[in-house]
């Protein structure tokens, strides 16, 4: 590299071999203030007459004071090379990046598929965890069937072997085919699905449940106890919001109805009948008590006493009644209410009774009864119809 001179006064660059700077005329290698032109000694600094800062005597292309030194240290930083410990403390922290990336894209795309929130669904039902099973579903459903107890109570039993057949629909509705097992059949459902507004660890808008599936029941009036809890019926029958389960269905201890103790669906779009029937104990006591009412008429005298189910055609006389046979009765259960028919009419016979004592002719008649039956006080009681 060519070094060249430069003047210590002006500073302007010295031709080589020149000994005299011809722009200020001053003397290579003499210093002068350029304030007041007093020499000055090659190492100061201000000149000793006024103080003014003296310039700093250099060379074209050769380095100022400290460039050697700032030059080197910069050397040394960029050669300096990178200790394995930092070099693996780097790696690990890239390769923690791109896991967490990763995970992140993995997670949004597990967790945002409505393929999961079916399986939360039924796998809660599983546990017997209502509250789980209820925040899968869209809104907040009531009902006494949808209580935290009714999942764990031994009278519901959750679906088994549940499969995803399809999932269809578009970005923000979606519906499912699904299949599972309750007792030994296998059922066939659809769930219907929509993406919620809100947002779940700031990644992804779940799915929700927005079927929400009935217990469907025809009881009539009769009051029923559904996996321990207690519903009563009405005549239109019972419609009560409730998880995709099976159900075991009591009658309440009735001294007039059998328990049917019936297994109930929820979840397979059925409506399900609780056929109710009547204890034999029960019906003996009704055909008793109609036997006692019969009886009763039968202690008349008239021949056609008013309200008695047998009249003779006898008109102007009077008698004695003789119950001959009961009628044959049924008694079923018909619009709520238990009600007697019959199926086969009785007997009875009238005999005309003179002053006197002495007995005329006779005539036997034919007769039927009817009327409903009900629980007073705990006990059966007959209600015949007029």
């Amino acid at each position: 590299m060519t070094v060249q001179e430069l003047c210590s006064t002006c500073r302007a660059v010295l031709p080589a071999g020149q000994e005299v700077c011809p722009h200020c005329g001053s003397v290579a290698g003499e210093r002068r203030c350029t304030a007041c032109g007093q020499p000055a000694n090659p190492s100061a600094t201000n000149c000793a007459r006024c103080g003014m800062a003296l310039p700093v005597i250099a060379r074209l292309g050769a380095p100022l004071p400290g460039a050697v030194e700032a030059r080197a240290l910069t050397t040394a930083i960029h050669t300096q090379p990178i200790s394995r410990p930092t070099r693996q403390r780097i790696v690990v922290i890239l390769g923690g990046v791109l896991a967490l990336w990763a995970f992140l894209v993995v997670a949004r795309w597990y967790y945002s598929a409505p393929e999961r929130t079916v399986d939360r669904y039924f796998d809660a039902l599983r546990d017997r965890d209502s509250g789980a099973a209820m925040a899968q579903l869209a809104g907040s459903p009531q009902s006494p069937l949808l209580a935290p107890s009714v999942l764990r109570d031994p009278g519901y039993s959750p679906p088994v072997d549940v499969r995803i057949e399809d999932i269809v629909g578009g970005e923000g509705e979606k519906d499912a085919t699904l299949s599972f097992r309750l007792g030994d059949t296998r059922h066939t459902a659809k769930l219907a699905l929509t993406k919620a507004d809100t947002v779940t660890f700031w990644l992804y808008h779940p799915w929700r449940i927005t079927t929400v599936d009935t217990l469907d029941l025809d009881t009539g009036t009769s009051d029923v106890t559904v996996a321990s809890v207690p519903l009563h019926g009405t005549d239109s029958g019972l419609s009560v919001p409730a998880l995709i389960g099976q159900y075991k269905v009591h009658v309440p201890d009735d001294p007039l109805f059998e328990d049917p103790s019936a297994d109930v669906y929820v979840g397979t779009g059925d409506t399900w009948t609780v056929r109710l029937s009547v204890k034999d104990s029960a019906e003996g006591e009704i055909r008793r008590r109609i036997h006692a009412w019969l009886a009763d008429w039968a202690r008349s005298e008239e021949p056609q006493p008013t309200g008695c189910p047998f009249q003779s055609t006898y008109s102007y006389t009077t008698g004695k009644w003789a119950l001959d046979e009961d009628p044959m009765i049924s008694v079923q259960r018909e619009s709520g209410e238990v009600r007697v028919a019959t199926v086969q009419q009785g007997q009875a016979t009238f005999t005309e009774v003179y002053s006197d004592g002495s007995e005329g002719e006779s005539e036997q008649v034919s007769f039927s009864v009817s009327g409903t039956v009900a629980v007073i006080g705990g006990e059966v009681n007959w209600n015949p119809e007029e």
